[in-house]
Formats: C-alpha cells, sequence, structure tokens
C-alpha cells in the first residue's frame, strides 16, 4: 500500500483494529514553522493565544504519530529511512529544508505482517498571515480542562498510572483500585463508572447518571429485565443492582442518538456517585473547538484504562482524537471495538463532567454521542423507564455550574 502524505493531508488510513494479532495505522501532522522574515506579533481570538507571523517564509514539517491497536500482540514497528537533506529528521518529526521537499519511508511489522510506503511532501511558502497556536487564554474553560489533565499526567508513568485497578477479578467480582491512577484524587467520582455486568460483560460500558438510572451505548440493544450491574466503591466495595427496565433513545442513530437509558432495582448508596453532564450551549464556553485546537479529557476503555484523548469537536457527536502531545501522549491510544459504551469526561473544578459514551472509532478518532444536546431526551427515557418499573422517582440528571468560566 502506498500512501501519499503532503503538508495538507490531514487523514490516515482506515485500520483493521479488531484483528487479534494487534493493527496498526500511520497518521502524520502537519506542523507550522517560521524560516525566516516577516513580522510577529501574539493575537487572542476569543479562547486562543497565538503567535501571528506575517509575510512571513513558513514551512511545513511533518510528524509521523503511530497508531498502535493492541489486542493480543503489540505490533513492533519497523522503518526505512533513506538519507537525504532536504527533509532533516529529529525522531519522528521531518523538518522541511526546501519548497517540495520529497522523502519516502517504509514502515512495516511481522506480526501482522503489513508494510505501508509514506510519501512526504513538504513545502516551504511566503505567507500573508500564519496563526500558531500558543495556549489558550487563563481563566478560560478550555485552559481549566488542559490544565486538569496535563497537571495529573506529569511527571507520571503509563506502566503503573493508566489502569483504574491494579485488579480486575470478574469471575470472583473482585476489584482493586490503583492508588497511582493517574487520576485517583477523584475516586470517588469515579464511582460512577461500571466495570462488569451480567449482560455484556466488561464490554459495552455503563455509566451511573441519577442515584438509579444508568446510561449506555444504543447499537448494545436493551439491557434485560434482571441484568446485574457492578460498581465498585473507594474502598473496593462492590455493590450490585439489576436492571428493571431499559430504553432506547426513539430517535435513535448510532451518528447522532446512540444511547439507551436503564432503571435499576434501587438506589445506589451515597459512595456510588451519579456523574453531572455538560449543559447545553456548551460550544460558547468552548468557541474554538476543532481539530486545529483541542482540549484533553479522560476517556475509558473495555479494559478501564484511563486514556487521555483529545477531544475536538461538540456537535450531534463528541470527537475525540488520539493525543500527540506530551505529556498526556503517554496516555493516550486509540480507541478499538469492544470499547463501546464506556465513557468521556471533562474535568471541571475537580469533577468528572460526562461528554459521551462510545458510539464509533477509525483510524485514531472516535465519536459518542453529545449528551449536552441530549439533556431533555435523557430526562424522558428517564421517566420512561420509570414508569416500565411501575415506580416514580422524580430523578433528573444534573449539569455541571460553569458560571465561573467565560462566555464567548
Amino acid at each position: 500500500m502506498n500512501i501519499i502524505y503532503t503538508s495538507t493531508s490531514n487523514k490516515s488510513i482506515q485500520g483493521k483494529y479488531i484483528n487479534s494479532e494487534g493493527w496498526w495505522d500511520i497518521d502524520v501532522v502537519p506542523i507550522n514553522r517560521q524560516v525566516s522574515g516577516g513580522s510577529t506579533s501574539t493575537v487572542t481570538d476569543k479562547d486562543l493565544i497565538l503567535t501571528r507571523y506575517t509575510n512571513a517564509q513558513i514551512a511545513t514539517d511533518l510528524q509521523i504519530n503511530e497508531l498502535i491497536y493492541t489486542r493480543e500482540i503489540t505490533p513492533i514497528l519497523n522503518y526505512s529511512i533513506p538519507p537525504g537533506p532536504q527533509l532533516i529528521q529529529e525522531d519522528k518529526l521531518f523538518k522541511t529544508q526546501v519548497n517540495g521537499a520529497t522523502k519516502i519511508i517504509t514502515i512495516s511489522s511481522i506480526v501482522p505482517n503489513r508494510t505501508i510506503a509514506v510519501t512526504l511532501v513538504g513545502k516551504i511558502e511566503q505567507q500573508p498571515s500564519t496563526d500558531i497556536f500558543n495556549d489558550y487564554v487563563v481563566g478560560s474553560l478550555a485552559k481549566h480542562c488542559s490544565d486538569a489533565v496535563d497537571s495529573r499526567v506529569a511527571g507520571k508513568s503509563n506502566t503503573s498510572a493508566w489502569n483504574l485497578y491494579t485488579i480486575q477479578d470478574h469471575t470472583s467480582s473482585v476489584y482493586i483500585r490503583n492508588i497511582n491512577f493517574w487520576s485517583a484524587d477523584l475516586v470517588s467520582q469515579l464511582t460512577c463508572i461500571s466495570p462488569w455486568n451480567s449482560q455484556s460483560g466488561a464490554a459495552l460500558g455503563i455509566t451511573l447518571i441519577t442515584p438509579r438510572h444508568i446510561i449506555a451505548c444504543g447499537h448494545g440493544g436493551n439491557y434485560s429485565t434482571g441484568t446485574v450491574i457492578r460498581f465498585v466503591k473507594s474502598d473496593n466495595t462492590v455493590i450490585t443492582r439489576t436492571v428493571t427496565a431499559s430504553k432506547i433513545h426513539p430517535q435513535y442513530s448510532i451518528d447522532s442518538a446512540d444511547i439507551t437509558i436503564c432503571c435499576l432495582n434501587a438506589d445506589l448508596p451515597s459512595e456510588i456517585v451519579p456523574v453531572k453532564l455538560l449543559p447545553d450551549g456548551i460550544n460558547s464556553y468552548l468557541p474554538n473547538l476543532s481539530p486545529s485546537y483541542r482540549i484533553p479529557s479522560l476517556c475509558l476503555d473495555a479494559q478501564e484504562k484511563g486514556l487521555a484523548l483529545d477531544l475536538y469537536g461538540l456537535d450531534n457527536q463528541a470527537s475525540f482524537a488520539v493525543s500527540y502531545k506530551a505529556p498526556r501522549s503517554a496516555f493516550s491510544e486509540p480507541i478499538v471495538g469492544g470499547d463501546s459504551g464506556n465513557p468521556q469526561f471533562l474535568i471541571i473544578n475537580d469533577e468528572l463532567v460526562l461528554i459521551g459514551v462510545w458510539s464509533t472509532a477509525t483510524s485514531g478518532s472516535a465519536q459518542s454521542t453529545n449528551l449536552s444536546k441530549q439533556i431533555s431526551v435523557i430526562n424522558q427515557l428517564i421517566a420512561d423507564v420509570d414508569d416500565l418499573s411501575n415506580i416514580g422517582t422524580g430523578y433528573q440528571v444534573s449539569t455541571v455550574d460553569l458560571s465561573g468560566f467565560p462566555i464567548y
């Protein structure tokens, strides 16, 4: 397979990430750099702080990023990189020295048996105006959320701080929380995450949104009456409840309304803390959210790893990508088959705030239904499953208070 990446390429190849041998893709990201000339200024665009280069020579360098889909085997990649001065290699960043600089790199693995030839094409051109991201404005929600993740992962190793549990024994119902988990300081709020249920096991995650109601992905179907759901208190005590009723979004679509709400047979104790949701209108607080301007989030997979993935879109779906920015990049990997239903959170004022639950994934990006646009439907589904259970809890979801952050 031959893939040509130019300085304007923005998509990686599709990967067979369900392959039991593991799989991998390559993503090539263009990075702008001033070469010479022009004037430099610092500008603010709502919540962005940018360096603006005017009438400068701008090089577009090319960063190779590996998307490793681990399964039974973790693929090991081998590189064949020809010498040459036009693209200077610094680790996996290739810095453009002349306009049209070209280099063909071959990347391969033995297991799985896979080879890709990547053609890098850089450019150097005079640009009337080029903005390069520096940071988010202090006090903005984007800056707050970025610091909340980056400060927690800084100085930590993914060998010790990635897994929510040090022991997950689904057979014996034993779960021991990892005191070194990178967001272990939020342990009481992490109790909203269910590690196992009797219908889908550790797959198709479940999250508590009221003391008696859970949310899951719709494409997993309804949960049968009597399905056992496990939750784990901060002290590792396991609490179980059973499903009494379940209902899928009435306009179900995996692309925009992929949720199921279930009622449980009794309230959870106060030590199991329901998660809050983002409010409708969240985009007014995150006006520049895009593939170019991302914020990190805490995301769970079926193994209960705490992934640091970048949120880059909040439309009908929430969109995420593997992060390439240190230190969070050490805790980032693609979402794969089986991770569906697991939650994603922003960390706001030391609270977990639910964004969505996994629906789909392709080549390093992943999507979930944007729950902030579904609050009224979720509350109606809660009332509906209450009716099906012949009870009236009166519960509705709670949304996070964002009054301390500016609206743009």
